[in-house]
């Protein structure tokens, strides 16, 4: 059981980009493996919001300019290829990003997701605002990004904050 205490989380970016893989990505051009290191609990964490920063310091090849506007062909994919949720928190084109993905299974001292990114004809997937990456029992979260006074809820409980 996990407690109060704050689990970080690296995400290292290996291996080079290449164009997409045959299956339900065949229309993405570009893709990174990213592996996350630093978790060393003894159990397994299900359905786990990682934080991945996107930028092209972080991940070699990655390029912006490969993007749609507001990055709606980013998708990532567990080992099976499976699509997983993410949410973008901050997508800063000029510097870094903060993408936060529900990775299915971490576990160990490394797991490995696939992003994939480069299709012009995708559009945003609805998960990216409806409060999926939190679903695993999260009552709030705000990222506490925002100008004013009011702060979002991540969630789907839509506990908006003063």
């Amino acid at each position: 059981m996990l407690g109060f205490g704050l689990i970080v989380l690296l995400a290292f970016f290996a291996g080079a980009v290449a164009h997409a893989a045959p299956g339900d990505f065949e229309n993405w051009s570009r893709y990174a493996d990213i592996t996350f290191s630093g978790y060393s609990g003894s159990e397994t964490l299900t359905n786990f919001p990682a934080l991945v920063v996107l930028g092209t310091d972080t991940i070699a090849g990655f390029d912006y300019g490969d993007l749609n506007a507001g990055g709606s062909d980013i998708r990532f994919a567990d080992a099976g290829g499976n699509e997983i949720p993410y949410e973008i928190d901050i997508l800063d084109t000029s510097g870094d990003s903060l993408v936060w993905v529900r990775v299915p299974e971490l576990a160990g001292t490394v797991t490995a997701i696939r992003m994939y990114w480069g299709n012009a004809a995708a559009t945003t997937p609805a998960y990216t605002t409806n409060g999926t990456v939190w679903a695993n029992g999260y009552a709030a979260v705000w990222h506490l990004g925002e100008s004013g006074t009011t702060r979002a809820d991540s969630t789907a409980g839509g506990a908006t904050g003063t």
